[in-house]
């Protein structure tokens, strides 16, 4: 939504994020016993993004394990899905990289094997407390850090509608290939 001309956007304080929801509504509940308005607000982050190689499912079982025999024949790493909307589908790997995939699929059309990827999003959501910048009463360094007890997290500054700060978090666990 854009700010009407000549009006300044409102600006909201934000401290997080936070993994854990409770963590978050502890510093809501400390800055609303000090009177200060204040809400928590979650947002949905990337946490991974693979991708799954699969021929399409089969009919039944017995046509998937006999793909799966060929294809193990000819020293293609695979295995059958067994259930899901991918049941009876031969699963030939999954991958953390575009280009590992990219590598696998032009292998298997050399084998005149056409496979077929699907993207895997693994999101979770994180927590940010909000509180509108109020000049009559600011939120001084001081009084951010007591309401932190100690922990290292930042507060941000952000224009209150614009939303919450995009973050991408990483977590650092090996890819497992499923062939």
């Amino acid at each position: 939504m854009a700010a009407k001309p000549g009006k300044k956007e409102a600006l909201c304080w934000a401290v997080g994020p936070y993994a854990v929801k409770l963590d978050a509504k502890h510093v809501y509940a400390r800055m609303v016993a000090l009177d200060i308005p204040s809400k928590v607000e979650s947002q949905s982050v990337l946490v991974k993004q693979e991708y799954w190689v699969y021929l399409a499912p089969f009919a039944n079982k017995k046509q998937a394990l006999r793909k799966l025999k060929e294809l193990q024949k000819r020293k293609i790493d695979s295995f059958v899905i067994t259930e899901g909307e991918l049941a009876n589908g031969i699963s030939l790997g999954l991958f953390g990289k575009r280009s590992s995939v990219e590598r696998l699929l032009k292998k298997l059309a050399h084998k005149n094997i056409k496979a077929k990827v699907k993207e895997l999003q693994r999101k979770r959501n994180q927590y940010w407390v909000m509180s509108p910048v109020d000049r009559k009463m600011p939120l001084t360094e001081k009084l951010r850090a007591r309401l932190l007890e100690g922990r290292k997290i930042e507060w941000r500054q952000l224009r209150c509608e614009s939303g919450l700060p995009l973050s991408l978090i990483h977590i650092s666990e090996p890819t497992r290939l499923l062939s």
